[in-house]
């Protein structure tokens, strides 16, 4: 088994998915508002949080008992359909439900991958291994942006989604073809209410959670509404948003 070739692979797959989330994760809501009611937007990102937060339990325990291969490549599929929907449908209902299917699935794709980096990582070295792979995945991070402020503001969301799902294609193949099947037990067997106990008596590692639960309630409010208020508000042109962005 060539672990350097897989955590390659992963590196890359990281890349391509990344990428593809952050071509789309600023425009969402602008998306969303030109199709559904403004009010409504906020309740499809809350919804698709808990739907995510579901799933990450769960995603272990198919992993354990499917293989990555069945369980990413099946959620991978899913998502090409969620965005396919999402851009040539006229009906809301459809719209709302892909993206909160889409968006919570994206969290999932992260959580999976990161079991992959988890599976190919040598005792010792997971500090580096772990840099490496998120440098890979800020790397497309810091791309996308300015090139989907280009296209939205250009050609149009259609393109943008277009793109996106293109994106997806060689992360399914990846999957599905280049990196093994693993379905190696996952070692915790700790259920949700024990791990709340836990963080309450640790109190370190219960403030690495408070902190971290305050940057990420913060990189939510500032995902969904910035974008927003700085083209419809501020009447910004998207290709400057997606500059400022990528700085």
């Amino acid at each position: 088994m060539n672990r350097r070739f897989f955590l390659r692979m992963t590196y890359f797959a990281g890349f391509l998915f990344s990428f593809h989330v952050a071509l789309t994760v600023y425009s969402n809501s602008s998306y969303l508002a030109t199709r559904v009611s403004a009010g409504l937007v906020g309740w499809l990102y809350t919804a698709s949080a808990l739907i995510a937060m579901v799933g990450l339990f769960l995603v272990p325990r198919l992993v354990t008992r499917f293989g990555t291969r069945p369980v990413l490549g099946l959620i991978v599929l899913l998502n090409v359909g969620n965005l396919l929907a999402m851009t040539l449908s006229g009906h809301t209902l459809v719209i709302a439900g892909c993206f909160v299917l889409y968006f919570a699935f994206n969290t999932l794709l992260y959580l999976g991958l990161d079991i992959l980096i988890e599976e190919w990582s040598e005792s010792g070295v997971q500090g580096k291994v772990r840099g490496s792979y998120l440098t890979a995945n800020n790397v497309g991070f810091m791309l996308a942006p300015f090139l989907g402020g280009l296209i939205i503001d250009r050609i149009g969301y259609g393109v943008l989604y277009g793109l996106a799902i293109a994106l997806l294609v060689p992360v399914l193949a990846i999957v599905a073809f280049v990196l093994p099947n693993r379905n190696r037990p996952h070692p915790s067997k700790s259920r949700f209410f024990t791990l709340v106990r836990k963080f309450l008596r640790n109190r370190s590692l219960g403030s690495v959670f408070i902190a971290n639960f305050i940057l990420q309630f913060f990189y939510a409010w500032m995902v969904i509404y910035t974008p927003i208020y700085l083209h419809v508000n501020a009447g910004i042109p998207w290709d400057t948003i997606g500059i400022t962005f990528t700085i």
